[in-house]
């Protein structure tokens, strides 16, 4: 089961300069949010977006401004994902959009909507889903159980798990 964070409603943004990190018909509308993660550098998770629309079809790049001295883009927009959403039936409610972000070195980014000629999408409190992983330990018995972790001199554990790790 995912971890599941709710993360602060976006807020929209007058910033011309993302336009830098995004590409964009011309003549076209763009919505620009905030978006702030947890943390800087969390590991790879999913950015899940919700709309109350009903009929809508629209581009979503997700743009994060790196502050690492060390990257050759540092201070500049640059893309981390981006997806088409589409919904076309009046009558069932849209699926959320999933984006899959990878590592992101900073706290904040934006969410940029490409609105085509149409109003603006509204966008419902967005969640990340981290993935997790769990072991699960099953005995017969009510002898005591042990985890040894990061003890010098052992030596790596071998379990008949691994075998199904190709699955």
């Amino acid at each position: 089961m995912p971890l599941r964070i709710e993360l602060p409603p976006l807020v929209v943004v007058d910033e011309r300069e993302v336009s830098d990190g995004v590409s964009q018909r011309r003549g076209r509308e763009r919505t620009v949010h905030a978006i702030t993660f947890p943390l800087a550098g969390m590991p790879p998770c999913d950015l899940i977006l919700e709309t109350n629309s009903r009929v809508f079809e629209r581009e979503v790049t997700v743009v994060v401004k790196e502050d690492d001295p060390r990257r050759r883009d540092a201070g500049r927009w640059q893309t981390r994902a981006w997806g088409s959403w589409r919904h076309a039936d009046p009558d069932t409610p849209a699926t959320p959009l999933i984006l899959r972000l990878p590592t992101v070195g900073a706290t904040t980014g934006r969410v940029v909507v490409d609105e085509g000629d149409n109003r603006p999408l509204p966008i419902e409190r967005p969640r990340l889903e981290l993935r997790t992983y769990r072991l699960r330990f099953v005995r017969e018995t009510q002898d005591e159980v042990w985890l040894v972790y990061g003890r010098a001199g052992l030596s790596a554990p071998r379990y008949d798990l691994a075998l199904l790790e190709s699955r």
